[in-house]
């Protein structure tokens, strides 16, 4: 299953063999800028995996861009905007079982790419956020909310622009990076909070030693 997943996400992003190996050229530049820095190897090697997460993550979610303009209307991109909360996830995940009780996988794959991808996508960001920057849990959320944002709506704009719905753009979408990012913040957030009390407890008892 998972190898076909895999084959699976290779015939959905042509070209990411490509991208990928492009997207080393402006991590390993990031790294040996850092080290040049006199930042520590491990900040740096951190660094250059910030900076490749971010060449691919833009891959998964603008690549490939349409060939030519459609003949679809403003009206017409609009109207194609899914705000359904959870219902296309539902029917899809109905979809995908029906298909497979008939011994049809593909409908399954297409439904792990696309759900559990979006679900996946933030993960990266938050941590890095949270650890490589020092960023606050909700800080990290925050940016994490907007940076879904960000990618439907130019998602939207590029469906404007070539005239046709190249990508759809869907509420879900948003919800599933958003529930990914969280599902990193919070054990993230309860870990500092735990240091935090655990490191005034030590001071407490410290002064109360020295008293």
């Amino acid at each position: 299953m998972i190898n076909r997943l895999i084959h699976a996400f290779l015939l959905l992003q042509p070209g990411f063999k490509t991208w990928l190996f492009l997207s080393l050229a402006p991590a390993a530049a990031a790294g040996v800028f850092s080290l040049v820095r006199g930042k520590k190897i491990r900040r740096s090697l951190a660094l250059a995996a910030f900076i490749f997460y971010v060449c691919i993550a833009f891959l998964l979610t603008v690549f490939p861009l349409p060939q030519g303009k459609g003949s679809s209307t403003v009206a017409d991109v609009l109207a194609s905007i899914d705000h359904r909360l959870f219902t296309p996830l539902i029917y899809s995940f109905r979809l995908s079982l029906s298909e497979l009780a008939q011994g049809r996988q593909h409908a399954l794959l297409l439904f792990l790419y696309n759900n559990l991808g979006n679900f996946i996508l933030l993960m990266p960001e938050a941590l890095f956020l949270c650890l490589l920057f020092d960023f606050s849990s909700l800080k990290a959320f925050v940016l994490c909310l907007l940076t879904s944002l960000g990618i439907e709506s130019f998602q939207l704009l590029a469906n404007l622009y070539f005239r046709q719905n190249y990508r759809v753009v869907d509420i879900n979408d948003v919800l599933l990076n958003t529930a990914g990012a969280a599902a990193v913040l919070l054990p993230l957030a309860l870990i500092r909070l735990v240091k935090r009390r655990s490191k005034a407890a030590r001071q407490r008892r410290r002064q109360t030693k020295g008293a």
